[in-house]
């Protein structure tokens, strides 16, 4: 257990020198590191709809809403069900409650959005294969929310950093294993 408190040591330490992107996908890959079962390499990707499916996302989507208190954080650290959050403790906190639910972790994909403000915005996206959902932490949904999202981003590699990422990831998969 002491190796990941040394990568996160290590990526908080190179986040600082970071871009927004790097950052995102650090706090990422540290999430994976500590809960591998939620970020699987295989499996579905696409979950198929029915009413029963829509509840579900629906029902998760406000029940979480209305569990965490929004807050901005000092400190990227990616939180199941947590008291207080930001975005991506809400983004992590629905899926895992779609994985307990039995939805396959690859159709249920973190966003970024909002590239042109200060901070990057995470969202959740739910693909099914009658629409994709948008999941946001808004306590009032949209109906926009609910259909594909254009020019929204899946969190994905980038830049030198990326690479000082993988390297990382790679050396703790590694030691796990």
């Amino acid at each position: 257990m002491s190796y990941l408190i040394t990568l996160s040591w290590l990526f908080a330490g190179f986040a600082s020198h970071a871009g927004p992107d790097d950052q995102i996908n650090m706090a990422h890959t540290v999430f994976c590191i500590q809960h591998a079962a939620e970020c699987p390499t295989t499996g579905p990707t696409v979950i198929k709809w029915s009413q029963h499916v829509d509840r579900d996302i629906q029902g998760i989507d406000h029940t979480v809403n209305d569990s965490i208190i929004p807050r901005n954080e000092t400190s990227d650290e990616w939180t199941i069900n947590p008291r207080f959050g930001d975005c991506d403790d809400f983004v992590v906190t629905k899926r895992h409650a779609l994985i307990q639910l039995g939805y396959p972790a690859r159709a249920l994909r973190p966003k970024v959005v909002s590239r042109n403000r200060p901070n990057d915005h995470l969202v959740l996206e739910v693909v099914t294969t009658k629409q994709t959902y948008v999941l946001d932490m808004d306590k009032n949904p949209t109906p926009q929310q609910h259909q594909p999202a254009p020019g929204v981003e899946r969190i994905r590699p980038k830049s030198q950093g990326a690479q000082l990422q993988n390297l990382l990831r790679d050396l703790a998969i590694s030691s796990i294993q």
